[in-house]
Parts: structure tokens; C-alpha cells; sequence
């Protein structure tokens, strides 16, 4: 046995989709699934699935986040030093919510009765990775938290043995098929004329000068019938990543909490060094045919309105990078690019930086989350004024789910086309940017535009109605 242990690894036969999975996992109470749906060899080459931590930790203030820092110190001093440029070997996955993220910048959130924490993430020792590209499934096992290196070996060769033995299982097991949610009724918690309205007053925030972009939201609730089984979620989150492919996707469990998203923006990356966001403004529908397509395509790359809108958050972005990178590194590698999804067009730019030495992906979360692109500008006022107009708290829309390995490294998403579901509700936020020349009827259009996916996965085969 080597004095000094890192990994063992095994590529595996797969001979089910990868998301499939899934259905292997119903008595994990923890597990974690980073899912690029979309492959494109930038933003989706690797899917990631976390499964049995060997512990999880969860809290709502920045002394639970405190603590959660210094248990993911102590792990990674084990884990030591690995040069590999491997996606995810071992580390922390799970989610943050954004009403847990402003406490970073000092503003408090909105309250409500409600048991859904702040943060969730679960320490795992194994990870499958995913390789699109080759069509290859690997999984690593590191032996994490023994610390004497010949316990670590074997037991890291023992963690290897059981995961294998998970796919082999889930290799020759049927799929349930035409699992659909329980009925269910979603209903609206905001009016088409309380949207408008809160629009209309975040219009005058403008006005006064005190804000130049707001993100605003409204909230979907629905309660099932009965208590959703396993399969049944499971099955939404599969409609749900069939109906809008994206590159950022995700399926996490923390017990009874579900979270199934299909976000196309990435929050935060950092490999090595190197810090990518991607923030995204401006949407339009997908049109009926290739006409529609073109005209609304069109439509969205000539908007001043949706041009200022990501101009202002990309240079929010890099100011709120530059408060953790190297003087003089954050650039703007691209202004605005226009991306292709199922059921709409948007706009992203992509910024980029070097993380300063002293500081860690930590130091980059506690600078940066919540998102810019889902607050607004200037940040903290735009909070405040999401305070002030929205009826709910966010709970973890435009919250962030992602991993942070022990190497350093970490990639999280935005929130945003996401489905929470604990016992038997279900919550899902649409939303869309306030700047001086919006019309309140139009962004409340374009929060249905953003619920599209969302809605057709819930009601498949009649299992919701609104």
C-alpha cells in the first residue's frame, strides 16, 4: 500500500442512459446529480452523480456557513494534492438558497413559516463521472474520511466495489414506465395585476435613480393529492430535462426536498485559478417554425432594452469579481452571444478573472452570490427592493446548486427553471428584469414564457391543472 493515498478509479460498463441512474437511488436519502442535458463540449462535455456522503451538513446563517467551511478545511487537508485535470474526484455538492445568499451582503430576507434550509450540502467520498463526448462512465473513490493511508485504500477499494455494484444493478433493472405526479392543483400566488403593479413600482425605484435593474418574481405552488412516490419525481425531472435540455440541469435530493432544475446559466466556475460566470438577459419564445424562429431571434438581438439589461449585469459581474481576482484580470471574453433552447432564445455574456492566491472558492461565493444577473443594479438596493415588492421568499430560486471539490475547484448554476418539491408541494419561481423602458403587461408575459417547461411537465397526461 502507498504512503501516501489519492484515488482509485474504474471505467464501468453503462448500458442504460445515464440519467436512469436515478431510479437505481430511491433508499439514498442524499444524492446529488449535475446533469449537462444540453452536451456542447463547452459548458456540457461531463455529467456528475454524488451519491452516499459519508456526512452532510445543512444550516441557514452564516455561523452554520462558518462551520460548514471549516469541515470542508479538515477534508481537504486530508485529500492532499492531485495535478490530474479531472472534472470531480472528491468534495461537497448540493444547494444554496438565495434567501440564505443575502445574508452576505447584510440584507435580511423574507420570512415564512417553512422547514426548507438554507444551504444542503452532502461530503462524498465517490463520484460518477460522465463523459459525453466518449459515451464513458468512470467512477472515483477516494477512501475519504480515513486518514490512516492504508485504512483509506481499503476502504476506498470497498466504496469502489459498492458503486460498481450500484450500476450493475441499476444496469439490469426495468424502468418504471408512465410514472406521473399525483393531481394536483397549481395555482398562482401573484396576480396578473399585483405583477404589473410591483413592475410599475419597481419603474419608479428607477425613476428616483435608486436602482437601474431589478430581477422580479412570482411563485407557483401546487399540492398534491398524495405524497409523490419516488418514481413519480423522478419521471418529472426526466419530462422536465426532455422539455428544456439544459447545459447546467440538475436533480438533488436532501431527504424529503427534491430539487429538479433546468438552468441554463452558469453561476461560478473555478478551475485552478481560472473564475467563468455567464450571466443571462434577455429571452424570447421559440416560435411555431422556422420563420417565427427567425423573426423573434431577430427581435431579441436588436432590443436596446435587453442589450442595457446584460451590459449592466456584466459589468455588475465584474465588479463583484474583481473584489476576489487579480488587479487588472477580469475581462470580458464575450459580450453577448445569442443561445438556442427548446422553448426560448436568450442572451449571455461571459466574464472572466484570476482568483487571487489568499483567496479560495469560498472568498468567490461569499463576493459574488447571489447571482447579479437575478438581483439587479446596483445589488444590495435591488435586494432590497426584491424585498420590498415580492409576496414570497425564494427559497432556493435563483439560489445555486453545484459542487466544490477538495482539489479547489467548483461549478455551480443559477437556479432558475427549477421545481421544488417537499412532502407534497411543489414550488416553482419565473421572473425577468425591470429596466426604464419596460412594460409591466410584457414582463408578466415573459415570466409565462419562462414557465413553459415547467408547466407542461407538471400537468403531463392531466396531473395538474391551474
Amino acid at each position: 500500500m502507498p504512503a501516501q493515498f489519492s484515488y482509485l478509479s474504474q471505467v464501468v460498463n453503462l448500458t442504460i442512459p445515464f440519467v436512469d441512474l436515478l431510479y437505481a437511488l430511491e433508499h439514498q436519502p442524499h444524492f446529488c446529480l449535475l446533469d449537462s442535458s444540453l452536451v456542447d463540449k463547452q459548458s456540457g462535455k461531463y455529467s456528475v452523480l454524488y451519491v452516499d456522503p459519508f456526512t452532510v451538513t445543512q444550516g441557514s446563517t452564516l455561523r452554520d456557513w462558518n462551520h460548514f467551511k471549516e469541515m470542508f478545511t479538515c477534508c481537504q487537508q486530508l485529500m492532499g494534492d492531485v495535478q490530474e485535470d479531472l472534472p470531480f474526484i472528491s468534495g461537497v455538492a448540493g444547494m444554496m438558497s438565495y434567501d440564505f445568499g443575502v445574508q452576505f451582503e447584510g440584507v435580511a430576507s423574507l420570512e415564512e413559516s417553512t422547514d426548507m434550509p438554507g444551504f444542503v450540502f452532502g461530503f462524498y467520498d465517490t463520484a460518477f463521472v460522465y463523459d459525453h463526448d466518449i459515451k464513458r462512465l468512470t467512477i472515483y473513490s477516494t477512501g475519504l474520511p480515513q486518514t490512516d493511508p492504508v485504512k483509506r485504500a481499503e476502504w476506498a477499494e470497498h466504496r469502489l466495489e459498492e458503486m460498481m455494484q450500484l450500476v450493475s444493478y441499476a444496469n439490469v433493472t426495468d424502468k418504471p414506465n408512465g410514472s406521473n405526479m399525483p393531481r394536483m392543483t397549481l395555482k398562482e400566488t401573484v396576480t396578473r395585476k399585483e405583477y404589473e403593479k410591483s413592475v410599475e413600482k419597481a419603474l419608479e425605484h428607477i425613476k428616483q435613480g435608486d436602482i437601474y435593474q431589478v430581477n422580479l418574481s412570482q411563485r407557483f405552488d401546487g399540492e398534491c393529492v398524495a405524497e409523490p412516490k419516488y418514481e413519480e419525481v423522478i419521471g418529472l425531472y426526466e419530462r422536465l430535462r426532455d422539455l428544456s435540455p439544459a447545459g447546467f440541469a440538475g436533480c438533488c435530493r436532501a431527504d424529503k426536498l427534491f430539487l429538479l432544475s433546468s438552468s441554463p446559466e452558469r453561476f461560478l466556475q473555478l478551475r485552478g485559478r481560472t473564475v467563468e460566470t455567464r450571466p443571462m438577459k434577455g429571452t424570447r419564445p421559440r416560435g411555431a417554425n422556422v420563420d417565427q424562429d427567425e423573426q423573434l431571434r431577430g427581435e431579441l438581438w436588436e432590443s436596446v432594452k435587453d442589450k442595457a439589461e446584460l451590459l449592466m449585469i456584466t459589468d455588475l459581474l465584474r465588479n463583484d469579481l474583481g473584489r476576489v481576482c487579480d488587479y487588472g484580470s477580469v475581462t470580458v471574453s464575450e459580450l453577448r452571444t445569442m443561445e438556442e433552447y427548446q422553448t426560448v432564445f436568450q442572451t449571455t455574456s461571459t466574464v472572466k478573472g484570476i482568483l487571487a492566491k489568499d483567496k479560495t472558492a469560498f472568498d468567490l461565493i461569499e463576493a459574488c452570490f447571489p447571482g447579479g444577473s437575478i438581483t439587479g443594479c446596483p445589488k444590495i438596493r435591488s435586494m432590497t427592493v426584491i424585498r420590498e415588492l415580492e409576496k414570497q421568499p425564494r427559497q432556493f430560486y435563483t439560489g445555486s446548486l453545484g459542487y466544490i471539490d477538495f482539489m479547489g475547484n467548483m461549478d455551480f448554476n443559477v437556479l432558475i427553471r427549477t421545481i421544488t418539491l417537499k412532502n407534497n408541494h411543489v414550488y416553482f419561481h419565473v421572473g425577468g428584469g425591470v429596466v426604464s423602458d419596460s412594460e409591466p403587461a410584457k414582463e408578466y408575459e415573459e415570466t409565462l414564457v419562462k414557465a413553459r417547461a415547467m408547466m407542461v411537465a407538471l400537468k403531463k397526461d392531466g396531473a395538474g391543472s391551474v
